[in-house]
């Protein structure tokens, strides 16, 4: 799925939202919100497209790997609605349609007690700032989510 317009941009960011979300209660057992969502470019051009279109949107704020638009009109999804995305300069190991951030209200209780229960779909990723959790299928590998320790 290549964005050709905004509103191509605003369907993949609806389907990236609905994707994850599933992926997330799939796993376990029940929704959680999104913080953002991320939408992965894979050419330069196409990149520097999404960030014309997002910039139409909402307001641009530099972010890691790209650009991050805080939305002007929340964009209402199935799953709930999504005030931030961010377009994510083009990188070969990101061959998703793109990922999305998830809020809980203890990051440690929740690492406690959902990796040792889930251990085909999530792994922890260390930073050397923080850690995250990511939420992976490998029956439906289009999206990934996460859940960042702070």
């Amino acid at each position: 799925m290549k964005p050709e317009s905004k509103e191509d941009l605003l369907k993949i960011a609806s389907a990236i939202a609905e994707k994850t979300a599933g992926l997330v209660e799939r796993t376990v057992g029940r929704p959680l919100p999104i913080s953002y969502l991320t939408i992965f470019t894979h050419h330069p051009h196409e990149y520097e497209r999404c960030i014309e279109w997002a910039t139409e949107l909402g307001q641009k704020f530099e972010a890691n790997n790209g650009y991050k638009f805080s939305l002007r009109d929340p964009l209402q999804t199935k799953v709930g609605a999504v005030e931030c995305i961010r377009i994510h300069k083009p990188d070969v190991y990101r061959s998703q349609l793109g990922c999305a951030d998830f809020v809980v209200e203890d990051y440690s209780v929740f690492k406690k007690d959902m990796l040792p229960r889930h251990p085909n779909n999530l792994r922890v990723i260390e930073r050397p700032d923080s850690e995250m959790l990511e939420f992976f299928d490998f029956d439906n590998n289009d999206v990934l989510a996460y859940i960042v320790s702070k």
